[in-house]
């Protein structure tokens, strides 16, 4: 079961209306998405809460504000890189106040301070490259190292190399090879080519529907805003592994679970929600 703590806004959103001007912190408001394409909010289904992350060399700390809230605010180290991750919590309820009934489904957004500020889908990638290279380099080096190592990095170049990659049609980064992004982080040795998708295939919403009034989404919350505007919708799939769209049909949701094999052969099964 799902344990999250809930925390009335103003005990996360300190204000940053007054900041010292030779402070070693700095108090930082931004943004979240508000997209209904984006969101899905206009097909039924409920944003009740944001789950916030705030992932640093030293500390991570999470946090769930209300779905309603457009902004949050967060203290930092002042210009130490760390990830912030948004991740949207629905329900199939308009009014539901636990955290513990929603259910997780887009990838999330997020950013990384102090490079961006932000909070964009894309973002959300970038943000959990970073939260994953600092939990691999703690396994060998101590906070301090990982903050110089911090440093050393071009996020802003990596930050913007994914922003273009992404203006690409049907390009969802979490389709990358992200272990080989942050083990070439780790070694010095990033290379741009290392953002282009990997082991996948590209179908029809009609290719993967049994039933034609059903509807598709998908976890890449810019590949649904793109196919808002498509006469005929597309999904990039991983190959040789389970990936996961959400299906409405009838009005019901349920994920749909697709294995898409070596030879682009696809098996489909439902799943329920589960709240």
């Amino acid at each position: 079961m799902k344990r999250f703590s809930f925390l009335p806004a103003i005990f996360l959103l300190v204000s940053c209306s007054f900041q010292f001007p030779f402070s070693k912190t700095e108090c930082v408001t931004f943004s979240l998405p508000e997209s209904e394409e984006e969101l899905l909010l206009n097909e039924g289904i409920f944003l009740s809460f944001w789950k916030i992350e705030i992932i640093t060399s030293s500390s991570s700390s999470t946090q769930i504000i209300s779905g309603n809230q457009k902004s949050f605010s967060h203290e930092f180290e002042k210009n130490i890189p760390c990830s912030v991750l948004c991740t949207p919590l629905f329900s199939t309820q308009s009014i539901n106040e636990n955290p513990e009934k929603t259910f997780e489904f887009l990838y999330p957004a997020g950013t990384i301070y102090p490079f961006e500020k932000n909070i964009r889908w894309e973002g959300g990638f970038c943000a959990e490259i970073l939260k994953n290279f600092i939990i691999q380099e703690k396994k060998s080096k101590s906070d301090e190292k990982i903050k110089k190592n911090l440093l050393y990095f071009n996020w802003p170049r990596f930050i913007k190399s994914v922003e273009e990659k992404s203006a690409e049609e049907n390009y969802v980064p979490w389709l990358t090879e992200s272990e080989k992004i942050i083990s070439a982080i780790s070694e010095g040795k990033f290379s741009v080519t290392l953002l282009n998708m990997k082991n996948f295939s590209t179908f029809s919403e009609n290719e993967l529907l049994k039933n034609e009034n059903a509807r598709l989404f998908s976890k890449y919350a810019k590949e649904n805003s793109t196919n808002s505007k498509r006469s005929q919708k597309f999904y990039s799939i991983k190959k040789e592994k389970n990936s996961v769209l959400l299906e409405k049909k009838d009005g019901i949701f349920e994920f749909l679970i697709i294995n898409n094999g070596k030879s682009s052969i696809i098996s489909l099964a439902n799943s329920k929600i589960t709240i």
